[in-house]
Parts: structure tokens; C-alpha cells; sequence
């Protein structure tokens, strides 16, 4: 009897010792989180690059193989630089009442970030997997970027 509460005694402190490691982990990597994720691993509505800058869509035309691209302009109005990524799930083009085109994997802000400077802008494409060059605007985050009325109309 006394074996078997020996036994049971050493598994609970084996398990206790790779919880403890387990939650260390854990809160490691928390604590690293990609930016534009809030605490509870959850991607805030608006991350902190769109909070700090403006973002205006140029134009928005046709690219290769029937998918679309999309010319940003995106001002760092912030005393940090801006990595914008992470957006695979985050960005889509918009037209009409036609449901959202997504990003393309290999796109800019996917595969590699887009880095502003503070108080400077860039000008960069967004490639999105269809919609046949078409398109009003990019939604980011869940918020509309429609292209300006003279952008549209060239």
C-alpha cells in the first residue's frame, strides 16, 4: 500500500514539474506576441501600425494570371517605425456587392513586411487572388479603404 501511494505521489510531482514548464512556455511566448495581437491572443480590431498611420488606396488594377493589385499609400504619422504584416485573413479587396477577394499568400505585409519610417510614406501593391483587376477600395482589419472619386474615375 505504501508503494502505491509512493507511486502516486512521484507521477503527481512529474506532472506538477511538466505543468509548471508547460505554463513557463506558454507564458513566454505571450509575452512575444506578434504585433497587432492583443493579451489574450485575440487580433485587436484595429492594430497599433493602422492606429498610427493613413492609409489611402491610389488605384486598383488588373496584375498577372487574373488576379488584382492594389497601389497603397501609407503614412507613418508615429515617432517609431511600422512593420505592417500579418495581414493573410486581414485583407481584402472590395468591389461592389461581390464578397471580399483575400490577399494573395506571396503578397507584400504576408510573405515580407512592409516597413515605414516615422513621419515618412510609402507606396506599395497588395496582390489579391482574383477579382479580375476590378475593385472600389481594401478592407483591412475590417475597415473600408475606399479609392478617392479621382483616382477611380482615370
Amino acid at each position: 500500500m505504501a508503494n502505491r501511494r509512493e507511486g502516486s505521489r512521484q507521477w503527481r510531482v512529474r506532472f506538477a514539474s511538466a505543468l509548471l514548464v508547460a505554463l513557463a512556455t506558454l507564458n513566454a511566448c505571450e509575452q512575444v506576441r506578434p504585433p497587432g495581437e492583443g493579451p489574450s491572443g485575440a487580433v485587436s480590431s484595429k492594430p497599433e501600425w493602422l492606429k498610427a498611420s493613413d492609409v489611402v488606396v491610389l488605384k486598383v488594377k488588373p496584375s498577372f494570371d487574373d488576379n488584382t493589385e492594389a497601389v497603397l499609400s501609407i503614412r507613418n504619422k508615429g515617432k517609431q517605425p511600422l512593420s505592417v504584416m500579418d495581414l493573410k485573413g486581414r485583407a481584402f479587396l472590395t468591389h461592389g456587392g461581390d464578397r471580399p477577394v483575400p490577399i494573395h499568400g506571396f503578397s507584400l505585409g504576408v510573405a515580407k513586411p512592409i516597413v515605414v519610417a516615422p513621419g515618412e510614406a510609402v507606396e506599395t501593391s497588395l496582390l489579391f487572388q482574383g477579382g479580375s483587376g476590378v475593385g472600389s477600395g481594401v478592407r483591412l482589419f475590417d475597415i473600408d479603404f475606399d479609392m478617392p472619386a479621382a483616382a477611380a474615375s482615370e
